[in-house]
């Protein structure tokens, strides 16, 4: 016995209904996936279109052209119907008639066909029976085959009736003929132009049918007679067909041509122009008023970028342009700057060693001295000023020569590590003197450099001269060497005034002095960091300073040799 019962139901909440399968969903899949894909190509499109102005004029130019064909189009409706005109159309008739002519030519055909189908068949019947080769009614039939077969349509006449099975083939085309209700003449006639048959409309017993045939490649004009022939075989003889009736004509009404079409669809193809392009002229005018502004001096002037196409790549070409003139202006003045500081300095650090020189030597033409020891003490004075003085103008050559690239390099393959302990050592006894303490933190391998051992002696040399000279004492200077992946860094530390980025930018310009009123007395040439940046760079180097809580560092970067 079955057990009808159900089963106990589990505590706790509903189960979930299972998720659709993928099969199930896959509708919903592919439309989203079609929808997604409509997007990205319509914002693919729009994206191209945004950034090219070719196809912008493209797109303006097609949407200008079909709305000038849509106003011609309205117009031309709302014109033309005001100035239509009537006219009489005769083309209508010319071809009715060669029409009833093939119809009723293909009518006759079918006729005959049809006749001497039904005949054969009779004729078979007949000598299948047993009272003799032909019945009576159908021997009679035979022995005088039909005169005439024919087709028939039944489009090319109106109002007749299937004639009776059993009648003959002339009575049928008799009847076709008599029952031809069209306002067109119908004649059957043999090719001596005896007429067989005829509609109610012909009177002719005989026609010329030479005569019918020449009428058929003259022009008519209006109001004449239209003739078709068509040659019929019926039988096994060749009969013509003559179709003719006289041209009616129609009244056609024309819609005339305004020229308001014509301008209506000008004025909208430049009013839809001049709308749709107006944002781009208006950038191309801001471009070239930017221009003048730019031209004028005005090198803070930028120009408005308002789109992603060409114009928008121009308007950032011609604010980068002003960047680059008002940056080379700039530099030009800088340097103008640079050279009257240069002219001071120089002026100033000549004419100072070079006054003392010509005041000893004056003392001692005149024997203004009261001893050979101070003469010897002015000489001395002397000789030593003249000696600063050489060595100012030597920088002043090396800087040039450095600068022009005209110092030749003797490059060796050194070892950066000896090279900088050796110096550090050599300037302890300096620092102490100074009561600084000159501490060195180089590397455990060592790293080598391809360089001039002369120049680049002189680089650190300078750094490390200006750190004992311009710190704080008493104080600490410190050398540090560190490995950065295929190059070398060598900083030089000393604790001094705060610097401003300006000035950390200028300290490698000639002649550039921290406090200008320093001279060659207290501050040297002005042309030690402009030498020491000259031949890092030419070592394909770099060097450049930073300031952070009083402590000046000066980096100086190196490729290692391979």
């Amino acid at each position: 016995m079955r057990n009808y019962e159900q089963p106990p139901q589990p505590f706790g909440p509903p189960p979930k209904k299972p998720k659709k399968k993928l099969s199930q969903r896959f509708p919903f899949h592919m439309i989203g996936g079609l929808i997604h894909f409509v997007v990205d190509v319509l914002m693919l499109i729009k994206t191209n279109v945004a950034r090219s102005i070719r196809i912008q004029l493209i797109l303006t130019f097609a949407v200008c052209t079909v709305a000038s064909m849509a106003s011609f189009a309205v117009a031309d409706e709302m014109f033309g119907e005001v100035t239509k005109t009537a006219y009489l159309d005769y083309s209508n008739r010319s071809r009715e008639i060669p029409i009833t002519a093939n119809n009723m030519a293909s009518a006759l055909e079918e006729e005959s066909r049809s006749v001497l189908r039904r005949n054969g068949e009779n004729t078979q019947a007949v000598r299948t029976d047993g009272s003799g080769p032909f019945a009576p009614a159908q021997a009679a039939e035979i022995a005088s085959p039909p005169a005439l077969p024919a087709t028939v349509n039944q489009d090319a006449y109106s109002g007749t009736s299937e004639a009776p099975i059993g009648a003959s083939l002339d009575e049928r085309i008799r009847e076709r003929f008599d029952n031809y209700s069209s306002d067109v003449k119908l004649l059957l006639t043999d090719m001596n132009g005896t007429v067989l048959y005829k509609n109610r409309l012909a009177s002719e017993t005989k026609v010329d049918t030479f005569a019918l045939l020449g009428k058929l490649d003259t022009d008519r004009g209006e109001q004449s007679e239209v003739t078709a022939i068509r040659p019929v075989e019926l039988g096994g003889r060749k009969l013509l067909l003559v179709a003719s009736g006289y041209e009616e004509p129609t009244i056609v009404t024309r819609r005339g041509e305004s020229p308001f079409a014509f301008l209506a669809a000008l004025i909208t193809f430049v009013a839809l122009f001049y709308w749709m392009t107006r944002k781009k002229m208006r950038s191309l005018e801001e471009l070239a008023a930017g221009l003048v502004e730019i031209s004028r001096g005005r090198l803070d002037y930028r120009v408005p970028q308002q789109s992603k196409d060409e114009l928008g790549s121009l308007a950032s070409h011609i604010n980068l342009m002003a960047e680059e003139l008002q940056r080379t202006i700039e530099e030009e003045r800088r340097a103008e700057r640079t050279k009257s500081e240069l002219i001071t300095n120089v002026s100033h650090d000549l004419r100072t060693p070079l006054t003392l020189i010509m005041g000893y030597l004056r003392l001692l033409k005149d024997r203004n001295y009261e001893d050979n020891e101070q003469a010897a003490q002015y000489l001395n004075i002397s000789y030593s000023k003249a000696e600063k003085l050489k060595k100012l103008i030597e920088d002043l050559f090396d800087y040039t020569k450095l600068s022009n690239h005209g110092v030749p390099m003797r490059m060796e393959t050194v070892c950066l590590n000896e090279m900088l302990d050796q110096l550090s050592e050599e300037l302890v006894t300096t620092a102490e003197s100074e009561r600084l303490y000159l501490s060195r933190q180089l590397t455990q391998d060592r790293l080598y450099v391809h360089m001039d051992p002369d120049k680049m002696i002189r680089v650190f040399e300078n750094l490390l001269t200006n750190a004992i000279k311009y710190s704080l004492k008493p104080g600490e200077v410190r050398v540090r060497m560190t490995r950065e992946g295929s190059r070398v860094r060598v900083c030089v530390t000393n604790r001094g005034g705060a610097l401003t980025g300006e000035q950390l930018e200028r300290l490698f310009d000639r002649f550039y002095r921290l406090d200008s009123s320093r001279s060659s007395e207290t501050g040297g040439s002005g042309l030690g960091l402009a030498i020491a940046k000259s031949i890092v760079e030419a070592h394909e180097g770099r060097i450049w300073a930073e300031s952070e809580h009083g402590e000046i560092r000066f980096w100086v970067d190196l490729p290692l040799a391979m």
